[in-house]
C-alpha cells in the first residue's frame, strides 16, 4: 500500500518541532506537512488570471528519519500535496544514496533504482572507517562527534567525474579555523576534504 503522510504523527512532533521515535523504531528528525489548501488556491489564482497561488512552496510535504543505532543511514520521503508519497530515499552522510529509492509519478506509478549499483569496490561502509579512523565517529555504537551547532561532525558524496569514482568526505569541524576575520564571532573551526577513489579505497587528495 502506498504510503501517506500521517497527521497525528505530525502533532505528536509538536508539529515538525520534536523528534518522535516510530513504532519501527526509526526516529523522525524532521518534518513538514503537506498543504491540501494549494490546489484550492491555484485554482482559484489560475481563474482570477495569476499562475501560482499567494503562497510559498508548491504544497508538498516530507519527512526525514533516522534509522536506529548504530546504523548511520537516514530515509528522506517527500508527499504531495494531496498526502501521498512521491520520493523515498536511503542516506549515509546526508549526502550519498543508498539502497533502493522511489519514485512514484502523477499517476501513481513506482520507479525503483539500486543506489548501491553505481557504487565501484568500496562502499559507504569503507568511508566510514576511514571517519572511524579518524576518531569522527564509532561504527559499534552509532556515536558521532557532533558540531558546535549539534549535528554530525561528517558529511558524504559519491561523486563521478569523467568516468573517474571517488566518496568525497567531508569532516565539518576538521581544523582551527584559518579564514578571514569579520563582524561578530568567527566559526570554531574549518572543514577538511578527502577524497577516496571508489576503486581502491585510496586517499588520493586532502584539503
Amino acid at each position: 500500500m502506498r504510503e501517506k503522510f500521517d497527521f497525528e504523527v505530525y502533532k505528536k512532533t509538536k508539529y515538525g518541532a520534536k523528534h518522535y521515535v516510530l513504532p519501527n523504531k526509526n526516529t523522525i528528525i524532521g518534518m513538514a506537512a503537506p498543504n491540501p489548501e494549494y490546489l484550492i488556491a491555484k485554482a482559484k489564482a489560475i481563474q482570477s488570471g495569476h499562475n501560482n497561488p499567494p503562497m510559498e512552496g508548491d504544497g508538498s510535504g516530507s519527512q526525514d528519519e533516522r534509522l536506529p543505532k548504530p546504523s548511520f543511514e537516514t530515509i528522506y520521503k517527500e508527499f504531495n500535496v494531496d498526502g501521498y508519497i512521491t520520493i523515498k530515499e536511503h542516506y549515509i552522510g546526508g549526502r550519498t544514496k543508498v539502497g533502493i529509492s522511489e519514485y512514484y509519478d502523477e499517476s501513481g506509478n513506482l520507479k525503483k533504482i539500486d543506489e548501491d549499483m553505481k557504487f565501484g569496490k568500496v562502499k559507504p561502509i569503507d568511508a566510514l572507517r576511514f571517519l572511524e579512523e579518524k576518531n569522527i565517529l564509532n561504527l559499534k555504537t552509532g556515536e558521532a562527534k557532533q558540531t558546535s551547532s549539534g549535528f554530525d561532525n561528517f558529511e558524504l558524496w559519491f561523486d563521478i567525474t569523467k568516468g573517474k569514482k571517488q566518496f568525497i568526505i567531508k569532516i565539518l569541524e576538521g581544523k582551527p579555523y584559518n579564514g578571514p576575520y569579520g563582524i561578530g564571532e568567527p566559526p570554531a573551526a574549518s572543514p577538511i576534504y578527502y577524497y577516496m577513489d571508489s576503486d581502491t579505497g585510496e586517499i588520493i587528495s586532502e584539503k
